[in-house]
């Protein structure tokens, strides 16, 4: 049993990270069972015919057929065999000993070559008879013993083809190195100095193989399983056509059944052409990737190559067909070629008509036929275009200063130009190379003889721009949201206080000076540039605001702050100036000022100030007065400390809380009144002036000389000019008279004081309109 550890490879960061940016992921190969007929038919080419297909050795997991399916492995398809699984070629390279033991026997034809007992082997063959007089086919050979076991012959697993009939002695391996009688072999090729421009490293953990090797760096980029793979090699032997010939392809393990191998044999490559035609013109279609002749534009050829330098006259028939009309398609041509001694090529000259007729893609075939019955068997296309085409690359996206490069058709007679020139290599050459300062749309224009075609390639010029924003200042305590531009994807660092790392626009609360690395990238095209930014520490803000104040309503309060370079107070009502560190409030309503401060390095602090009212006190008036005119009445006000009147006409005083006021029309007194505050509020009382007159009598006195109701008189309101005053018994005797008398009847007639009893009075005069008033009634007199 062999045994061997393969240390961990050693980690170059830089390489290993563009090397992985640089790949894409690797398709993955698939592998299927098989029976021998399938097989053999698999690897059929042209010019071979093939059966009785057998496998005389192997499980039935250790053979089959493979799809490369895109994967970078040399072969698209084809016939797989193995010293183990079949699924063990399937990639990536993920161990350095995949093994499948089947316990199977070995073989003595490959015990023979190798000169060691082999075991685990899997024999494939087949007759097969050829149309010419050579054999051919392509394989890639593979082995998990790759490259530490270089040099142990005994364990080294072994492979051969070996051929026999006509013409060969016994079985005859044809599995060799090219230009050599060597067999193909671990040994005879590797990375160790043995012929390694044959050999692929394929081991992403390798530690024997030099620099030059270029071993992959992950197994990511592995496409097969096997450490160390040949390149596409090819079998090769001369034999003599329409024999039959017997095909035996094997391999097996060689002393123990670790570490598998297997050799991969490409579908179709199998084949034995005498001549090999091949078309060739000056356009290739790029719909179809057809060398292609164009009418009146671009000739063809057809060259005729034989695989050998020819010895004696050889004359080389091929049938024509195609769906182009020879004649009237394109020129006539003849059905055969000779070649003479010394010849290896021939050609025959394609001339498309130029009809003018709208055809579409129409072709030449021509036909190889067998030698032994001229059947047709394999064959070679030429298309005839009715105008060329051209295709540029795909549109693409690019970082700024990268170049991408601008490929046309190909032709030597064909003229170019390419447009705008700005950022190309050159602009009249089927390949240019393109480095546009900004995003282009580049057109290449194809011209030759009197056809013309176009076709454009928009490049677009991604520039990342990092831009960490401008230094800034934190203050102690505070936290600060930092905002990156100018890619996709984001890295900060270092990541001290920050919120993240990985994001444009990340918090940090560092309270120490510190340098902010930002890292901008556009992941698709792989664009990164770098900015830094500094954040300052700096001190927190103190400021300070003027105290709370009280006001009279309606009045105004100053308010001020300090401590910074910019304010803003709010709510910013009722304000002269919001932004102005001194500024004046005139309320309507009990209002808490809160002043924003900032200084020079957006620090912030904030303070209050409340501006509230004295308590509203109760100032009010008297209900309004109605007098006459020429009367007077007594006006008051309430609530102060302090009183004054207006008007100032017919008042008594206008200072003082409660005057006498005699207008002579209706008049509205207003009251201005000072509280202990000094807050100055305003009432008024409005006395209503009668200006008519009337009088008002009395039904009884008591002439006592008690000086309590001694006289009957009346009482005038308003102006009243008295005309007569009389006094009557009750027989009608007029007992007293007056025209002007202030006090009224004294109750004496004749000098002699009256009775008791009732009497008559008839009071008569005019008011200020000059309107008549009489009065007339009883009174009663009592002693």
């Amino acid at each position: 049993m062999k045994e061997f550890f393969k240390p961990l490879p050693a980690l170059v960061a830089g390489l290993f990270f563009i090397l992985v940016l640089s790949f894409s992921s690797i398709a993955q190969v698939t592998v299927s069972p098989a029976t021998a007929a399938q097989m053999a038919q698999a690897l059929v080419g042209s010019g071979i015919s093939v059966s009785n297909a057998t496998i005389t050795n192997g499980t039935a997991n250790a053979y089959g057929l493979f799809q490369a399916n895109g994967a970078p492995i040399g072969i698209n398809a084809g016939v797989v065999l193995t010293t183990g699984d079949i699924n063990n070629i399937i990639g990536p390279n993920n161990s350095g000993s995949t093994t499948t033991n089947n316990f199977g026997a070995g073989d003595p034809q490959l015990t023979a070559l190798s000169g060691y007992n082999t075991l685990d082997a899997v024999g494939f063959e087949f007759d097969l008879i050829p149309t010419a007089d050579t054999l051919k086919f392509n394989y890639i050979f593979g082995s998990e013993e790759y490259a530490e076991w270089v040099g142990a012959q005994q364990y080294n697993d072994v492979f051969g083809f070996f051929i026999s009939g006509p013409g060969i002695v016994g079985q005859q391996n044809i599995a060799l190195i090219p230009g050599t009688t060597t067999p193909v072999s671990i040994n005879n090729i590797n990375c160790q100095g043995a012929n390694p421009s044959y050999y692929i490293c394929n081991d992403p953990n390798n530690s024997i193989c030099p620099g030059s090797a270029n071993c992959p760096p992950v197994g990511t980029q592995t496409a097969l399983q096997y450490d160390g793979l040949t390149v596409l090699l090819q079998a090769k032997i001369v034999i003599q056509p329409c024999q039959t010939y017997h095909l035996r392809l094997g391999i097996a393990d060689c002393t123990d059944g670790s570490y598998d191998s297997g050799v991969m044999i490409e579908a179709g490559s199998l084949s034995s052409t005498g001549v090999q035609i091949t078309p060739i013109t000056g356009y290739v279609d790029p719909n179809n990737q057809f060398s292609t002749a164009v009418e009146g534009c671009v000739d063809g050829q057809f060259q005729m190559s034989l695989n050998t330098v020819a010895q004696d006259t050889i004359v080389f028939h091929f049938g024509i067909g195609g769906t182009a009309t020879m004649g009237t398609d394109y020129n006539s041509i003849p059905d055969s070629v000779v070649f003479y001694p010394g010849d290896s090529v021939l050609y025959i000259n394609i001339t498309p008509v130029a009809d003018g007729l709208t055809e579409g893609i129409e072709n030449i075939v021509l036909f190889q036929l067998i030698t032994c019955n001229g059947n047709p068997f394999d064959s070679s296309i030429m298309n005839i275009a009715d105008q060329i085409l051209v295709s540029s690359p795909n549109d693409t996206a690019v970082c700024f200063g990268e170049p991408v490069q601008l490929n046309a058709i190909s032709g030597s007679t064909f003229n170019y130009n390419w447009s705008p020139p700005i950022g190309l290599s050159c602009s009249n050459c089927d390949s240019a190379l393109a480095t546009p300062p900004q995003s282009t749309t580049y057109t290449i224009t194809v011209t030759v003889n009197s056809c013309t075609a176009m076709d454009s390639t928009s490049i677009t010029v991604n520039s990342t721009n990092a831009n960490a924003g401008p230094d800034i200042y934190l203050c102690i305590g505070d936290s600060i949201q930092l905002n990156g531009s100018g890619g996709i994807n984001y890295q900060w660092s270092p990541p001290t206080n920050l919120s993240a790392t990985n994001i444009s626009n990340p918090w940090t609360d560092t309270q120490d000076t510190i340098t902010y690395y930002l890292d901008a990238s556009i992941p698709i095209v792989g664009c990164n540039t770098q900015d830094t930014l500094v954040v300052y520490s700096v001190a927190s803000l103190n400021g300070a605001a003027g105290n709370d104040t009280t006001i009279c309503r309606g009045e105004s309060a100053n308010l001020w702050a300090t401590g910074g370079t910019e304010y803003f107070w709010k709510p910013p009502v009722w304000l002269t100036n919001p932004s102005d560190s001194n500024t004046v409030s005139t309320p309507n309503l009990s209002t808490t000022y809160t002043v924003i401060i900032t200084n020079q390095f957006g620090c912030i602090d904030s303070q209050t100030v409340a501006v509230d009212f004295f308590p509203d006190p109760y100032v009010y008036t008297m209900f309004d007065k109605t007098i006459y005119q020429g009367d007077s009445v007594l006006i008051a006000a309430y609530g102060g400390v302090s009183y004054t009147w207006s008007p100032n006409y017919f008042i008594s005083d206008t200072t003082i809380q409660g005057p006498i006021v005699a207008p002579q029309q209706t008049t509205t007194y207003w009251a201005t009144v000072t509280t202990a505050n000094g807050c100055v509020y305003k009432t008024n009382i409005v006395v209503n002036v009668i200006n008519t007159a009337d009088i008002y009598i009395p039904n009884a006195f008591s002439p006592n000389n008690d000086e309590v109701n001694d006289y009957f008189t009346y009482i005038a309101r308003g102006i009243f000019s008295l005309s007569s005053f009389k006094i009557y018994n009750r027989w009608g005797e007029l007992v007293w008279e007056n025209f002007n008398s202030t006090k009224g009847w004294d109750g004496m007639t004749k000098g002699e004081p009256a009775a008791m009893g009732v009497y008559i009075y008839e009071i008569k005069g005019v008011d200020v309109n000059n309107r008549q008033i009489e009065r007339k009634g009883n009174l009663t007199l009592i002693r």
